[in-house]
C-alpha cells in the first residue's frame, strides 16, 4: 500500500499548480480528464487482477492484517470485514481520494474552464471508483457539487450540509481574478 501511495503523491504532486485550471476564460474546448487523474484512475483498475493472486488461495498473514485494520473509517464499510480484497481496495481507492482532495485544496484558482476542467477530472474518478463499487468520500462527493455550482450559490442554503472550509476554499479558488 505505501507503495502505491507514493505512486499517488508523485502523480497528483504539482498537480495544483497547472495551467489548467486559470485557462482562458474565452477558450473553446471540451474537457477531457487530464493525464494525472486518467493515470490515478488506470492503476485504481489494475488493481483487483494484480490483488487477485493473494486472494485467490488463503493467506493467513493477510487475513490477519485484514482483521486488524479498523474498517468503519471508510465509508459503506463495516468492521467485520475479514480477508476480504474488496476491503483491501476500498482502503486503497479511499486513500487516493483522500490525496486527490488535498491536491484539488492545493489549488489557488480556477477560471470558469479551470473549473469545467476540474468537473471532469472528478467526474472522472467518481466514474472508476463506480466501477470498483467503492463508496466515494464525502469530500469528494461535496467538490463536485460545489464545482456544478454557480458560484454565487456556492454558500445557498442549499449547501449548508457541506462542510464550511470546503464552500469557503472553493468559493475562493472560483473567485474571478482582478
Amino acid at each position: 500500500k505505501q507503495w502505491y501511495q507514493r505512486r499517488v503523491a508523485i502523480t497528483a504532486g504539482g498537480v495544483h499548480l497547472s495551467e489548467e485550471w486559470v485557462v482562458d476564460e474565452g477558450a473553446v474546448f471540451s474537457p477531457s480528464p487530464l493525464t494525472y487523474i486518467t493515470s490515478l484512475g488506470d492503476y485504481l483498475l489494475l488493481l483487483p487482477q494484480q490483488l487477485e493472486p493473494f486472494f485467490a488461495e488463503e493467506n493467513i498473514p493477510l487475513d490477519t492484517a485484514l482483521i486488524l485494520v479498523d474498517f468503519t473509517q471508510f465509508p459503506g464499510m463495516a468492521q467485520d470485514v475479514e480477508g476480504d480484497a474488496f476491503a483491501w481496495l476500498t482502503c486503497v481507492c479511499q486513500s487516493t481520494l483522500f490525496t486527490i482532495v488535498e491536491m484539488i485544496l492545493k489549488i489557488h484558482r480556477l477560471s470558469g474552464a479551470g473549473c469545467k476542467q476540474l468537473t471532469a477530472d472528478v467526474a472522472y474518478i467518481s466514474n472508476v471508483m463506480g466501477a470498483l463499487e467503492v463508496p466515494l468520500s464525502r469530500d469528494i462527493v461535496d467538490i463536485s457539487r460545489l464545482l456544478s455550482l454557480p458560484i454565487d450559490q456556492i454558500d445557498s442554503a442549499e449547501t449548508q450540509n457541506i462542510p464550511k472550509y470546503l464552500r469557503g476554499k472553493i468559493s475562493t479558488m472560483r473567485r474571478p481574478a482582478y
